[in-house]
């Protein structure tokens, strides 16, 4: 969930933060490069959530300081008993006006619950 700095339009956005990317894959150890990509700057991020298989899990793509973990609906990802999931953000409290206030640690691990999608 990104908010962009006040006043700045999509068409600006568009044309300024497009970007390159560059890295060596954790998994592969071969380059990864590609030029189909926006940049997004870390202050912009109000909440990111990390989503894996358990056995795929190596390093979050969010710095730790935006999501401290991930979230897993599966051990592995040919589990068939995946389907039929969802993630749901737990709540944390009722606000003084009586709205719902959900949880945001900033770890997907504590903040989210499976349940069934129907």
């Amino acid at each position: 969930l990104v908010r962009f700095p006040e006043g700045m339009t999509a068409e600006q956005y568009l044309a300024e933060y497009d970007g390159t990317y560059k890295y060596i894959s954790s998994v592969t150890q071969k380059e990864m490069t590609g030029t189909k990509c926006y940049l997004v700057k870390y202050d912009w991020i109000i909440d990111g959530v990390n989503l894996c298989p358990v056995e795929s899990w190596i390093q979050g793509a969010l710095s730790t300081s935006v999501d401290a973990s991930y979230a897993a609906i599966s051990e592995a990802k040919t589990d068939k008993n995946r389907f039929g999931k969802k993630f749901v953000r737990k709540v944390a409290g009722v606000s003084a006006a009586g709205n719902t206030v959900l949880m945001d640690t900033n770890d997907s691990a504590r903040d989210f619950e499976i349940v069934s999608a129907k």
